[in-house]
């Protein structure tokens, strides 16, 4: 294949229920493995600004990102390369879902080569990148949360030399995002921002009902927004409205001002998706 691409063995297990984007077999699990991590939308950090650079400089390559894959975006944790207002994509144009999708590396040499990004808006238009390679980060529930990658505006080749050094970077990468949920969930741990008492608010916005696989419908997971007095925000996907307020009283503990809590549907813009055989378990 002249464009290169993952065996065609990568696709086997990959679940498509919307057109154009490859959905992991474990989907509505890996999603929750990534909420675990309370990572998403966190302002940037040095650590993972200086190994999304040296990706970029052992690949000779003029862009790379560390990208998280939620629901219907690609988030950037950090990046380089790109312009400071492009701080992900929808889903649907991105090439690191595709590489969640498999959990295998992904080397597109040229995407204008390829039927599948041929027509991509991130290949048409701004960026227009030619030449990209993303491997898989790893969570500890053995799911990919997103990707290390690096790209280029010209077609080109990746030597095993710079494939062997990105697959370096990415398991640090992947080490951070560990520490950083060690920090939130193990002893003594630094939670995102202080809160105690609990006001719950709204509610007004039931689960949403979304059909899967055609007439199957299925309840989408409740999000839960906490919010403290000084503005500072967090999000988890959670059961029930009791299970909410437990965890407000968790944080309660380790701060001094009132949370507000505003329950929303999880995933307002994409289909939940749901594995079957999961389902007969």
């Amino acid at each position: 294949m002249s464009g290169c691409l993952f065996g065609a063995h990568a696709c086997v297990g990959i679940h498509a229920p919307f057109s154009g984007v490859w959905i992991h077999r474990r989907e509505r699990e890996r999603l929750k493995s990534l909420r675990r991590y309370c990572i998403l939308d966190t302002p940037a950090e040095p650590d993972y600004d200086r190994l999304v650079v040296l990706a970029a400089q052992a690949c000779r390559a003029p862009a790379g990102m560390v990208t998280l894959v939620d629901s219907d975006r690609q988030w950037f944790k950090a990046s380089t390369g790109l312009p400071a207002v492009m701080v992900g994509a929808h889903r649907s144009a991105s090439l690191c879902s595709d590489v969640v999708a498999s959990e295998l590396r992904l080397v597109a040499r040229d995407t204008l080569s390829l039927a599948r990004y041929v027509t991509n808006p991130l290949v048409t238009g701004e960026p227009h990148l030619r030449a990209y390679t993303g491997l898989p980060l790893i969570g500890r529930e053995g799911l990919p949360l997103g990707t290390l990658c690096v790209l280029d505006f010209e077609p080109r080749r990746f030597t095993t030399d710079q494939l062997d050094a990105l697959a370096r970077l990415a398991r640090q990468v992947s080490s951070l995002l560990e520490r950083h949920r060690d920090r939130l969930e193990g002893p003594g741990a630094e939670l995102p921002w202080p809160a105690r008492g609990l006001l719950v608010q709204g509610a007004d916005d039931r689960p949403a009902t979304r059909p899967v696989g055609g007439s199957r419908r299925v309840p989408a997971v409740p999000r839960y927004r906490f919010t403290n007095s000084g503005g500072d925000a967090s999000e988890q996907d959670l059961d029930t409205d009791e299970a909410a307020e437990e965890h407000a009283r968790e944080i309660s503990r380790a701060g001094a001002t009132v949370v507000t809590v505003h329950r929303h549907s999880a995933h307002v813009d994409a289909w939940e998706y749901v594995d079957e055989a999961d389902e007969r378990e």
